[in-house]
């Protein structure tokens, strides 16, 4: 190879890096021969990096094995004095102490000059500490937000954003040479299957980044983009660390034990108007359910707009009701118009049946519906007007179109197929075609028998709580059933699972941690009562048929069963809904990202903003949360044994359409509006998914043609084909595992569906169950991680709840989680690197902006109707990426 071919690699690849990829934090190299020729596109850029040069690390940094030269980049910190217990070389003799103060030794030095400090001036005095050298690069914009304005411009100097086909041999080389680089650095573990025979329970099935924690954060304060979020994280991680100590340097906090509600009243309020202070928590005080949280309508809507909406799924019976007939998903009833009905009263017959003018806009299901009704001979009113079905689409093959006086549509049943036609709204028809959809989705009451008490009178206690004078729902069992008012919040993740010993217990104190339970709560609604009441009707504390039931009559009895609800709803929003619905099977999809798509790949510019922080926060995890003797396993009765089956158990059923808000909440019955009025994860969170699909369609086809254009593209056909679960081809494939990923994308459909629900799941669907944990889940008494039997108390006494030290961990974890806010969704238009995706981002942001007035006043109006408060998706408090 020649001199000159080989100095434009090494520039390219010194761009690369300024452009997003790891700072490799080398200062020179060795040329060596090459083994391939550059003006093969195809070739092996790992090999062919690793021939053609030989480099030496800066000072303060090494690679893998201690040498400072090699061919592998430098990405190691060192520290000239040895970091102490259970502190990690964070930087350059920059010792961090990850475990906060607890975890780690009382006294450490700074390795630079050996100065005294507390641990936790590395963390609340963050800025301060650090010692900006000339081989640190990076650290020039280590506290600057505009960091990425750098990365963008540098982006833009070289290579422009392409597909890989598009790109210039010149371009081409500077992409290779960016992912060999990150090949060695970023790659996915291989973890075992779960049929696997004599495999360990106690290790994790989710394949991530195979890193040690220590060397990831050097590889995060390596790269300028990230290294501002990754600052503000350990800086939070340090504030609160300090606050628990700060706590209990007050008074007499350091000897005296938690006996009362106001105890842990004080601690919340001491952690909580901290962060208030301090920018970091975006709800108001009068959000908060301190002095409501034994109300049985508060435990109720926390089921529905707190931590874990999940739990809850509709009871159904039949599909369809006495007198309709199923059609598709859909049931349909004919009636007929009194004698003569214009489209208003249609309607109005239509609501009086709970019901719906027909929506005919499956033109599947709708030929089914002119075939049941092609003998009917007359027309219909259907839910069609001024030229859109109710879902937004238009109305295709009317006969006409709409206008001023000619705006409502008509269906015709014939033998020849369906006729539509708009006509004037006042014109009087026979009949009227109602449409509701079929109780397909949900719990079967079939299903829960089998686990519920027959001893207890179901039927009747549901009864005593449905509305007596509603004008429009009866409040029999068989009806409320068949009109989706009653609904069950069970636990079957938490059922046959291992548990591991209490890891606080003390010998000898009259205290024993109960035992796991997996609770029924079953609720009813009433959705003209209260503006869309929710209330609890009844809890059965296991899910054995000899289990005992308590209602709202049953005093402390009661008490202790909602707590044991709230406590199944916290452990599994935490360890399925956030930890492994989130953080830990979106960690392929970054680390197999940084590996196969650049930064000047259409899909990498979305990759590195929804990405940022996800790989280290979740290293943060794996070092505190989740080991054996972690965070989890000190605060959850499920302990460390218990952890590692919920994870595992769920991953092995765990699919990508679950990243479809849509899916999972009509599989659990959810969807229905009417039925269950106010469920604001739902309604915010559809009005969002959608904006965020039509924002992925019109981004896809800035730089997709056509399918052809998806199927030649080869960056993403491998960043594909390593992350779908049996995909085969080379040994990397399938390494991601996950279900119901693409092996391959031959359609633009595909590209849109797979970063439509990557964006939502990095972004939305982390906030609805990360950032509610402040308000439901640090005020221990309303959601514990563990209760307790104590000796000579009976009924429900403060002091079952956990210890103090227990509860500093709890609320610790808790602020951990939900304390920083680094940017908000869609705010990047200006770091985009390409001029048509920058105008195009901006203009998004425009319209989040106005979906952010409009749940600001849909909030307010149900705050105002006597609901509680739901800010958690609102986009000013939505992050772009997992990155806490």
């Amino acid at each position: 190879m020649n001199l000159g071919y080989f100095l434009l690699l090494v520039a390219l690849a010194t761009a690369s890096q300024s452009s997003g990829s790891v700072n490799v934090n080398v200062c020179s190299y060795t040329a060596k021969r090459a083994y391939h020729s550059i003006s093969d596109r195809f070739f092996d850029e790992e090999d062919y990096i690793a021939r053609a040069t030989k480099f030496r690390c800066c000072d303060g940094w090494t690679r893998a094995g201690g040498n400072r030269e090699g061919n592998a980049p430098c990405f190691i910190p060192t520290c000239k004095v040895p970091c102490g217990n259970k502190e990690s070389c964070y930087k350059p003799d920059k010792c961090l102490c990850v475990l906060g103060y607890r975890g780690c030794q009382s006294t450490t030095y700074n390795a630079t000059n050996g100065k005294k400090r507390s641990p936790f001036d590395q963390f609340t005095r963050w800025a301060a500490d650090i010692d900006v050298g000339s081989e640190e690069n990076f650290d020039n914009n280590l506290f600057d937000r505009d960091a990425e304005q750098h990365s963008k411009r540098s982006t833009s100097q070289t290579c422009p954003v392409a597909l890989p086909q598009n790109a210039s041999p010149n371009c081409t080389i500077q992409r290779q040479t960016e992912l060999a680089t990150n090949r060695v650095i970023y790659k996915i573990r291989t973890t075992p299957n779960f049929n696997d025979s004599g495999r360990d329970l106690d290790v994790l099935l989710t394949p991530l980044w195979d890193i040690d924690p220590p060397t990831a954060f050097g590889v995060g304060a390596s790269d300028p983009f990230e290294a501002p979020w990754l600052n503000q994280y350990f800086f939070i991680l340090g504030t609160n660390g300090q606050l628990v100590q700060t706590y209990l340097s007050l008074g007499n906090n350091s000897v005296r034990e938690f006996s009362s509600i106001s105890d842990w009243r004080e601690l919340f309020f001491f952690f909580y108007m901290f962060h208030v202070d301090q920018g970091n928590v975006p709800t108001n005080i009068n959000d908060l359910i301190i002095d409501m949280w034994q109300d049985d309508r508060v435990f109720a809507e926390q089921q529905i707009a707190g931590l874990n909406p999940f739990p809850v799924k509709r009871v159904i019976g039949k599909p369809c009701p006495r007198g309709w007939t199923l059609i598709g998903e859909n049931c349909y009833r004919m009636f007929r118009g009194y004698p003569y009905s214009n489209f208003n009263a249609a309607k109005h017959v239509c609501e009086c049946h709970i019901s719906h003018l027909a929506d005919l806009s499956d033109s599947q299901e709708a030929a089914k519906v002119n075939k049941r009704y092609k003998f009917a001979s007359v027309p219909v009113y259907v839910d069609g007007g001024n030229g859109t079905w109710p879902d937004g689409t238009p109305v295709v093959g009317a006969s006409n179109q709409p206008s001023a006086f000619r705006r409502c549509l008509t269906a015709g049943f014939t033998q020849s197929g369906l006729k539509l036609r708009y006509s004037f709204c006042f014109w009087p028809l026979r009949k009227i075609l109602c449409q509701k959809a079929a109780n397909l989705n949900g719990v079967k009451i079939s299903t829960l028998k089998s686990v519920l008490n027959p001893s207890f009178k179901w039927k009747k206690a549901i009864r005593s709580k449905l509305a007596s004078n509603s004008p429009y729902y009866s409040n029999t069992f068989v009806d409320a059933v068949q009109d989706g008012r009653v609904y069950v919040s069970e636990f079957p993740e938490l059922r046959g699972i291992r548990t591991s010993p209490d890891f606080e217990e003390i010998p000898n104190d009259g205290r024993t941690m109960m035992t796991l339970m997996s609770p029924i709560a079953i609720f009813v609604s009433n959705p003209d009562v209260n503006h869309g009441e929710f209330l609890p009707v009844a809890i059965q504390i296991n899910s054995t048929q000899n289990s005992p039931v308590y209602t709202p009559d049953d005093g402390d009895n009661w008490t202790i069963a909602k707590i044991l609800v709230q406590m199944s709803a916290f452990t599994t929003a935490e360890l399925l809904e956030h930890l492994l619905h989130t953080h830990l099977v979106n960690d392929p999809l970054c680390v197999s990202g940084k590996r196969n798509i650049p930064i000047t790949h259409p899909v990498g510019q979305l990759i590195r903003q929804h990405c940022r922080g996800t790989l280290t926060t979740n290293k943060v995890g794996e070092l505190s949360l989740i080991p054996l003797g972690g965070r989890v396993d000190r605060i959850l009765t499920v302990g460390f044994k218990g952890q590692n089956d919920v994870i595992n158990n769920g991953f092995n059923t765990w699919s990508f359409n679950n990243h479809d808000p849509n899916y999972r909440l009509k599989k659990s019955g959810l969807l229905d509006k009417q039925a269950l009025p106010f469920f604001p994860y739902r309604d915010d969170g559809l009005e969002l998914y959608k904006a965020i699909g039509d924002f992925i369609r019109d981004y896809v086809n800035l730089y997709y043609v056509d399918d052809a254009t998806v199927v030649a593209d080869h960056e993403m056909q491998r960043w594909a084909n390593e992350i779908a679960l049996g995909a085969t081809g080379t040994p990397d494939s399938g390494k991601g595992k996950l279900r119901d990923f693409p092996q391959s994308f031959t359609t633009k459909a595909q590209v849109i569906d797979v970063l439509h629900k990557f964006v939502w799941s990095s972004s939305c669907q982390h906030a609805a169950v990360n950032f509610p944990v402040i308000e439901y889940g640090t005020f221990l008494p309303n959601m514990p991680g563990k209760i307790y039997n104590v000796d000579g108390v009976t009924g429900f006494d403060p002091i079952k709840f956990p210890t103090k030290t227990q509860s500093l961990t709890h609320v610790e974890v808790g602020f951990n989680l939900a304390s920083l806010h680094f940017d908000s969704l869609f705010d990047y238009a200006a770091s985009m690197a390409d001029s048509d995706a920058e105008e195009l981002v901006f203009e998004f942001k425009a319209r989040i902006d106005t979906i952010q007035a409009n749940l600001v006043a849909r909030n307010n109006a149900n705050v105002a109707n006597g609901h509680l408060s739901y800010k958690y998706l609102h986009p000013k408090n939505v992050p772009n990426s997992i990155s806490s």
